[in-house]
């Protein structure tokens, strides 16, 4: 049989833990989206990398062909730019990527603490919710948050029995 006092403790219990799982979420989609939008900046900044590795390809290959027909005459042309080419396309494709990381880590960067500041901005805009103490809005503002609150001291009482001053 249930007792009433274990109702109320697992209910609590489930709602503290829907609660943290809700603010867990919350963290992991604000870290999903930071991640898509720097992808997406990075994308768009370098191209998605790909171009760097197909332009250091072509470079490499000319400028293999070039070295290697000066070398070795006529005759080592063709082996200087597949080499070249090789190496041109391995030296775009570091390149390539490492712009990318770059672009991408700035951008997550900027998202997380443009986040964290709107967060901040928005516990100040609460703290400053409240109206100043005595007036005739703090008056309906404590009425109306505390059912034990008394106007003629501006006290409150808390559940375990204690007098606060309205804030």
């Amino acid at each position: 049989m249930m007792t009433f006092r274990n109702s109320v403790k697992k209910a609590t219990f489930a709602f503290v833990a829907l609660a943290s799982v809700g603010a867990m979420t919350t963290v992991a989609e604000a870290s999903r989206y930071c991640e898509r939008e720097a992808r997406d900046y990075a994308d768009r900044r370098t191209g998605g990398g790909g171009d760097d590795a197909l332009r250091g390809g072509l470079i490499g290959a000319i400028g293999g062909a070039i070295l290697g027909g000066a070398i070795d005459g006529g005759r080592g042309a063709g082996r200087g730019a597949l080499i070249g080419g090789g190496v041109g396309v391995l030296g775009g494709a570091v390149h390539g990527s490492a712009e990318w990381n770059r672009a991408y880590k700035y951008s997550y960067r900027r998202c997380v603490n443009a986040q964290r500041t709107n967060h901040r901005r928005k516990k100040i805009n609460r703290a400053r919710v409240r109206p100043a103490a005595w007036s005739d809005e703090w008056y309906q503002y404590c009425s109306s948050k505390y059912r034990s609150f008394n106007p003629d001291t501006g006290y409150y009482k808390t559940n375990s029995g204690r007098f606060r001053l309205c804030k």
